[in-house]
């Protein structure tokens, strides 16, 4: 039998009511030489008997042992596919109709391209506005320059070598929040990165309520770019674009920082502070404006949790 291919992988998890237009939508693409890995991690909600609903022999469904983040469920359904290229497609988010087959021609027309990303649609809450960088389709010269302006790799907008995933080290299973973005980081510290100026994925943002309790009442999240869960090769070190990474190193340590602090995680923010030789006592001043309006934030989604009961 013959391989497709592409291979797209869909991680779900209690999205029940949204996992069927995630699968239309790839049904729907002008480009049909796929297969489709759903990963269940775990669902208690009816999501896995909606993928079942489908009869295109396409479509597979695999189950994690227990709820174990994105990270590994993605990671599961990438050693379950057949393909040399591969894209994820979060379950409640979908693809434009051109979406594969623009990637896969990038990807066959530019082969020492490790992965290639589109535009990108946020809807959150009936707005929506659009992730398109001003640039020519193209590889990028400096990826993490544009990194430093924009997160312009959303998981649903890549589409990427299964090679280029394996010799980057895959997902770091250590990390349950912005596994994505420290692997496509790692990616291009060994790859180059292509671009594709058009919006073409749908990205839907979850509640923010959901988000702030995390921050707030979670345990902290790791750093993405510590050296634990970004070890930096050698061979990169001697590029010329290596200074620009640490460029966007030093940023994120203190978007990082100002982060925990907007979300009242004060003690975690000083000690990353100290660590990481940032100021600590300005950013924490001109951060209380956004604290107050987390915490807004959370207490009106209490308040509509509790007058639904």
């Amino acid at each position: 039998m013959k391989k497709p291919l592409v291979s797209v992988v869909v991680s779900l998890y209690n999205k029940g009511e949204l996992i069927a237009r995630a699968i239309e939508s790839v049904l729907a693409q002008g480009f049909q030489d796929f297969e489709i890995i759903v990963v269940d991690d775990c669902s208690t909600d009816e999501g896995p008997d909606r993928v079942r609903e489908f009869h295109d022999p396409r479509i597979r469904l695999i189950r994690t042992e227990r709820n174990s983040g994105p990270g590994l469920a993605r990671d599961l359904g990438i050693k379950a596919s057949a393909s040399d290229l591969i894209a994820f497609l979060d379950a409640d988010d979908e693809w434009k109709p051109r979406f594969l087959q623009s990637c896969v021609r990038f990807l066959e027309t530019h082969p020492d391209a490790g992965l290639v990303a589109t535009g990108y649609e946020i809807w959150q809450k009936g707005a929506r506005h659009s992730v398109v960088l001003d640039m020519p389709e193209q590889i990028i010269h400096d990826p993490f320059a544009l990194w430093r302006e924009s997160f312009f790799t959303s998981s649903s907008s890549v589409t990427f070598r299964r090679n280029a995933y394996l010799e980057s080290g895959g997902f770091d299973l250590g990390l349950r929040v912005g596994e994505d973005l420290n692997l496509w980081i790692r990616m291009a510290m060994r790859y180059p990165v292509g671009y594709i100026p058009q919006a073409l994925a749908i990205y839907r943002q979850e509640h923010p309520g959901r988000e702030s309790a995390r921050w707030f009442l979670g345990k902290p999240r790791p750093w993405i770019f510590s050296e634990e869960f970004m070890p930096v090769p050698e061979e990169f070190k001697k590029t010329p674009i290596h200074e620009s990474f640490l460029e966007l190193k030093a940023l994120d340590a203190e978007r990082y920082m100002r982060a925990w602090l907007s979300f009242g995680r004060f003690s975690h923010a000083r000690k990353f502070a100290r660590k990481h030789g940032l100021g600590f006592w300005r950013p924490l001043f001109q951060e209380l404006p956004n604290l107050a309006r987390n915490l807004r934030v959370m207490f009106v989604s209490w308040l509509r949790i509790r007058l639904a009961k």
